[in-house]
């Protein structure tokens, strides 16, 4: 089982994908499995808060998620492209009125609860 399991149902990979404005993330977990982090690279400012709104919403409520913070850096372009850093990929669409609705809104179904069931077991 992948480490990211425990904490993440495997569609939560591909929800997250789907974050409007999003153009990589990449993931990251101690050995232990007890610490992880991820870093996102978005297309524009607005996609960028409203993911660090969804993460302070949902996470903090979500047990066995400890300490969530998301700080919102500017990437440094230039030092990035030397160390090959591909900061021109594609993009999903930016954030409507309607997504906003899509994301924020409650759902039966949310990885919220999923995960909620998958570390109840």
């Amino acid at each position: 089982m992948d480490k990211a399991e425990k904490f993440f149902p495997p569609e939560t990979e591909k929800e997250i994908a789907d974050f409007p404005g999003l153009k990589r993330k990449v993931w990251a977990v101690s050995p232990d499995g007890r610490r992880g982090t991820g870093f996102y690279l978005f297309a524009d400012r607005e996609s960028e808060e409203k993911r660090a709104e969804y993460a302070k919403r949902f996470y903090p409520k979500t047990p066995g998620l400890y300490n969530v913070k998301c700080d919102i850096l500017e990437a440094m372009e230039a030092s990035s492209r030397v160390t090959r850093a591909d900061l021109n990929c594609p993009a999903n669409p930016g954030f409507t009125p309607a997504d906003y609705e899509v994301w924020f809104a409650p759902k039966k179904n949310s990885t919220l609860r999923k995960i909620k069931r998958l570390l109840a077991k």
